[in-house]
This record gives structure tokens, C-alpha cells and sequence, in this order.
């Protein structure tokens, strides 16, 4: 579904990605797992074109979308829940779920797609009227998710869902994942919770300060000596 081709990434003069290289095949959950500041916001940004590759192809079923602006690569079905929710506070949570909803393909099923979020998340539907900023941190993942899948996507990006979380919200929310991916959507997953990421990932990739340096299915990194010291604290 999605292959990305030796990208190259700066900030200015400074150099973030080192021609990163990886695939997500369709069905899959990938992980893409490392440390703070390892490039994987930068990696999710430049696939959904906020930043600009300077030089490698990102390639989306088949059609290369490197060079596509914001609005195209989302009507093409990819979608970014981006790290920190960057809710709208004052709107309401249907608002903000409406927002997501907002190219042409996705308008067409909104309401089918927001029964869908409120099958998932019911405590949403029942604060759909509340203002974003009066829930709690996980009850706002929810909306950011929510929101996500209201844009109708192919293949999700979910940038460090459980900052912040409790670890029950954490546990729940990667269920949910879960779910999600079972009723049919790929997915991309940022992570710094190692674990959990793997736990659930059919594939994952180790990104480290621009490179990645490992790959291989989650159950096996989960075996690595190398994740298990880095990453796991064991």
C-alpha cells in the first residue's frame, strides 16, 4: 500500500531522515518505534506533506504522492491523528468530529462514519455537545482518533497516542487500535511505548536519529536482546 524510497529530510541546513526506506503492506499495523527525537513525527509529516522530501519517493497504491500538497494525499484515503490531538478546545466534540469529514470523498459518508466513531467511543456520543477542552486526556484521544477516521481513511497514521495516558487508557486505546485495524484499515503507528507497539504490530521498523537501524515482525523485535536493553529496560 505504501512504500517509501530512500527520503532524505531537512530543517533548514539540518539533516532529520537518512534515506529511510520502508513498506506498509495492506491490512497490516506497522509500528515505527524509537526515542525522542529519532524522526518519526518528521517521517509522518512528509508523508502526508507537510514537510517535503528533498530527495526519494513516497509511493501510495501505486502513485507516487511525493511531491502531492496536504488536501490531495488525504482525498487519496491517508490520514494523520497527529502526536498531541491538536483538538479545536472551544468546539464541541461533534464539531471537531466534523472536522475530519471535511474533503469531498469523506463528506459523502459522514454520518455513516460518525455512527462508526460513537460504536467505538460511546462515551463520546454521550459528550458530543461538550467543548473538546472539558474532557479528559484520553476522552480527547478518543475525539483525535475519532476525527482520523471520520476523513474515510485507507491507511491511518497515529502519532504517539498514549502520551501522557494512564496505563488502563493506554491499554484500552490500543485495543481499539486494534479494532480498528481488524474492520479493515492499515495502519501506521508512531510509538515510544515499545511494548505496546510491538505487542500489536504484524511488522515494525526501529528508527534511530534518522536511520533505521532494525526491522522485522513485532514479536521478534519483542525477542531482540538489543530492543529488550535499549528500549525495554531489561
Amino acid at each position: 500500500m505504501l512504500v517509501v524510497d530512500k527520503i532524505c529530510v531537512f530543517y533548514g541546513d539540518i539533516q532529520a531522515l537518512w534515506e529511510v526506506s520502508f513498506q506498509v503492506r495492506e491490512g497490516e499495523i506497522v509500528a515505527l518505534v524509537g526515542a525522542n527525537g529519532a524522526g518519526k513525527t518528521t517521517i509522518l509529516k512528509t508523508l502526508v506533506g507537510i514537510l517535503r522530501a528533498a530527495s526519494g519517493t513516497i509511493t501510495f497504491q501505486d502513485k507516487d504522492i511525493t511531491h502531492e500538497p496536504t488536501h490531495k494525499i488525504v482525498e487519496k484515503g491517508i490520514s494523520l491523528i497527529p502526536e498531541g490531538r491538536k483538538l479545536f478546545p472551544q468546539m464541541s466534540v461533534y464539531e471537531n468530529l466534523e472536522m475530519g469529514a471535511y474533503s469531498q470523498r469523506a463528506r459523502s459518508k459522514k454520518n455513516e462514519m460518525l455512527a462508526r466513531v460513537f460504536r467505538l467511543f460511546p462515551i463520546l456520543e454521550e459528550r458530543k455537545t461538550q467543548p473538546a477542552r472539558t474532557l479528559s486526556g484520553g476522552e480527547q484521544q478518543m475525539v483525535a482518533i475519532g476525527r482520523g477516521l471520520m476523513a474515510l481513511p485507507k491507511l491511518l497514521l497515529i502519532d504517539e497516542p498514549s502520551l501522557g495516558l494512564a496505563p488502563r487508557i493506554v491499554k484500552e486505546l490500543f485495543q481499539v487500535i486494534q479494532e480498528i485495524n481488524q474492520q479493515g484499515v492499515t495502519i501506521l503507528l508512531v510509538e515510544q511505548n515499545v511494548h505496546q507497539a510491538l505487542k500489536i504490530a504484524h511488522r515494525a521498523y526501529v528508527l534511530e536519529t534518522g536511520h533505521i537501524t532494525l526491522e522485522g515482525k513485532g514479536a521478534e523485535l519483542l525477542q531482540n536482546n538489543y530492543i529488550k536493553t535499549a528500549y525495554l529496560g531489561l
